[in-house]
């Protein structure tokens, strides 16, 4: 099914905002994903002061914190004092750009302050339009198109950084990863004419939520969820570029196989979007959750090319469908949990969940470093707390389907 035709056929009570925001975050993907593959490749493989799986830590930790002030300041204080919606997004790309030039010249971790501030910033706005302006039970529809613009755009990013990589390599960049980080600047501003679009509306606010409120013990199974899902989240992502590093061995090699996972991943979303609806959303989390952590459990036993190829394919398979239904999940939840409050103070409540589920994962990161394992054992030890996380969000996920708080 084409785009085209999958937006004709599921997308009519949708608003229209909403459909070109989709549009909006593929490219703001092509960024996260550029920095994800190629910045974390380049903290890795190099040699700067902070490198290796310490400097993984470290990147993800910074990531995480420029992600929370960026969605907060954003949601709480851009809303509070008026900002315009197409402003802000402006901003995104902007602070896109400055990071990617300046990982060329400085140190790839300012890639992560970058695209961190930058995602909370655009994912602030995304759902304050999502929470004001879509019904329910549109969002796994609307998952599965924004999935299908984001894997297409998501192909840009490996098969171009892999061509200049390739290009930093054979024609004797001191860094290598310099083409790259410019090329990428550079396409970060290919959104600014899809912004002008937008209205010059502001951005939506609601009355303030007293902070003993958001913890309450009623709360509890829903702060679990999130921060047993967003905790795997955050592990896997590195997990693939780590686990292809450290069998192929080289930046070029990686970033080929890259490329690889994202064209299956194109088609994998193509194959499964009739799956996600809403009664099968706990389904689809617990199958992609468990099934990628069973995977690489079974790589690192084994530790062979055959055994990554099945790895790329399963994690393309299973990770977009996990997206497509934590985004609905996760949704649903905010509004379940924390609605009442006020939709801008609902979305800080979560996000105070995912920043402590996101610094937990580089606190795994860093556990890593501190006791020196090879590359192998750091999977191994991965793997192991990503399985257990989600098995947990799992049940959890499970549990909220069966009193009805994700609708049947």
């Amino acid at each position: 099914m084409s785009l085209a035709s999958f937006a004709k056929q599921h997308l009519i009570d949708i608003p229209r905002d909403l459909i070109l925001l989709a549009f909006v975050n593929g490219l703001s993907d092509m960024a996260l994903s550029a920095g994800a593959i190629f910045g974390v490749l380049a903290i890795l493989s190099g040699t700067y002061f902070i490198h290796g799986v310490t400097g993984l830590a470290v990147y993800v930790a910074m990531y995480s914190l420029a992600t929370f002030v960026g969605y907060v300041g954003v949601c709480r204080y851009g809303a509070l004092l008026g900002v315009r919606i197409s402003t802000a997004l402006y901003a995104v790309f902007i602070v896109h750009a400055t990071g990617f030039a300046l990982a060329a010249f400085v140190h790839p971790a300012c890639i992560a302050l970058s695209n961190g501030f930058g995602l909370g910033m655009f994912y602030a706005v995304f759902q304050l339009k999502n929470l004001n302006e879509m019904a329910d039970h549109a969002r796994d529809r609307y998952a599965t198109f924004m999935g299908f613009v984001q894997q297409g755009t998501g192909l840009i990013a490996p098969f171009l950084g892999t061509a200049m990589l390739y290009a930093g390599v054979h024609l004797g960049f001191s860094d290598p990863f310099l083409p790259p980080f410019l090329a990428f600047a550079l396409c970060a501003l290919a959104a600014i004419p899809l912004i002008r679009q937008f209205p010059n509306a502001p951005l939506p606010y609601s009355a303030a939520l007293p902070i003993k409120a958001v913890a309450e013990r009623r709360h509890l199974p829903a702060i679990g969820l999130i921060l047993f899902a967003t905790f795997c989240e955050y592990l896997i992502g590195p997990l693939l570029v780590i686990s292809s590093f450290a069998l192929l061995g080289t930046v070029v090699k990686v970033g080929g196989f890259a490329t690889l996972t994202a064209v299956m991943a194109v088609m994998s979303l193509a194959l499964s979007h009739r799956v996600r609806l809403p009664g099968r959303r706990w389904k689809v989390l617990s199958t992609a959750l468990i099934g990628i952590g069973l995977t690489y459990a079974g790589f690192d036993a084994t530790f062979s090319f055959e055994t990554l190829l099945i790895t790329g394919a399963v994690y393309s398979l299973l990770h977009v469908n996990f997206g497509a239904s934590w985004f609905a999940i996760g949704t649903r939840l905010l509004e379940r949990e924390w609605g009442h409050f006020g939709k801008n103070q609902a979305m800080v409540a979560g996000e105070i969940f995912v920043l402590a589920a996101r610094l937990s994962a580089a606190a795994v990161f860093l556990t890593c470093g501190f006791l020196g394992l090879t590359l192998r054992q750091d999977i191994g030890v991965i793997v192991g707390c990503f399985l257990m996380s989600a098995v947990a969000a799992s049940f959890l996920a499970r549990d909220f389907d069966r009193k009805h708080l994700i609708p049947a």
